[in-house]
């Protein structure tokens, strides 16, 4: 069966340990790309997060952005397809997670931002290097719209009992998950990676058979059982490795390479039958 889309995530992924595209990487991906099949960055950061790693990559294809809650063209620079979480939604979402003492980011229009300014913040926009919006209110009285995303940054040991909790009140209109140990993100019900790489698969005529992807953490599932050839990652957790069929070695061993390499010299990546991007 021809390999038709690659999609990775990109933390504990695509990316080394010290966040960097590899030489070995930038290689494997741009022979896949050669052969015809379309590359996919699909992630739970932000649209202006992942574009410095799609330009140094080329990419060939839309981006995947907030989990599954929008693919963005690269190319048109606008958004493809969008599946937000209602802005009253949001405010529910918030006004609980205030009142649990969580700090939390809020992602609408092209920028994120918080209530305070604390080590937490600092922490990831030296990750993502992008920079916060302080309110000074809480964002559940300044949520103007309809939001991309809602994440929770907590403190180690917290995801086990906060998400739960959150999952259960907000179930019928919101999904939560896991993108590491203290990062529990939520988007609105429906939006996932899996979901979105899904509806761009059958855009340009691709099956889910005919997508391999590549991820380590909870939120990446839905797209690892989906795909035909799902691969976690070595260094994931054993949550995820359990319920996936193949692994490949970790993001430190240039694992995606490895196993892009392997398949680039059996022949097996295709270009999509359909033009759809």
């Amino acid at each position: 069966m021809a390999i038709r889309i690659i999609a990775a995530d990109m933390d504990g992924t695509l990316l080394s340990p010290d966040k960097k595209i590899t030489p070995r990487t930038q290689a494997a991906v741009q022979a896949a790309m050669d052969a015809g099949a379309l590359f996919v960055l699909n992630s739970g950061r932000m649209a202006e997060s992942i574009m410095p790693y799609a330009r140094q990559l080329d990419v060939n294809a839309p981006i995947i952005c907030f989990n599954g809650a929008l693919t963005y063209d690269t190319r048109a620079m606008c958004p493809s397809a969008c599946i937000p979480l209602d802005k009253e939604v949001a405010r529910r979402i918030m006004t609980m997670v205030e009142e649990l003492g969580l700090y939390a980011q809020g992602y609408w229009g092209h920028e994120y931002y918080c209530a305070q300014y604390n080590d937490k913040t600092r922490v990831y926009e030296e990750k993502n290097r992008v920079y916060a919006h302080v309110t000074q209110q809480p964002l559940s009285q300044v949520i103007p719209s309809d939001v991309y995303k809602l994440l929770v940054i907590l403190d180690p040991g917290q995801m086990r009992t906060v998400l739960p909790r959150l999952a259960r009140a907000f179930e019928q209109v919101a999904s939560c998950s896991a993108s590491s140990e203290t990062y529990l993100e939520i988007v609105a019900k429906g939006a996932s990676k899996g979901a979105a790489l899904r509806a761009l698969g059958a855009s340009c005529g691709v099956a889910p058979s005919e997508i391999m992807a590549f991820g380590d953490e909870l939120n990446d599932l839905s797209m690892l059982t989906m795909a035909g050839y799902g691969y976690a990652m070595a260094n994931a957790s054993e949550a995820v490795r359990r319920q996936v069929r193949l692994v490949a070695p970790s993001n430190g061993e240039d694992g995606l390479a490895q196993v892009m390499e392997r398949c680039a010299q059996e022949g097996l990546f295709a270009a999509p039958r359909g033009v759809g991007v």
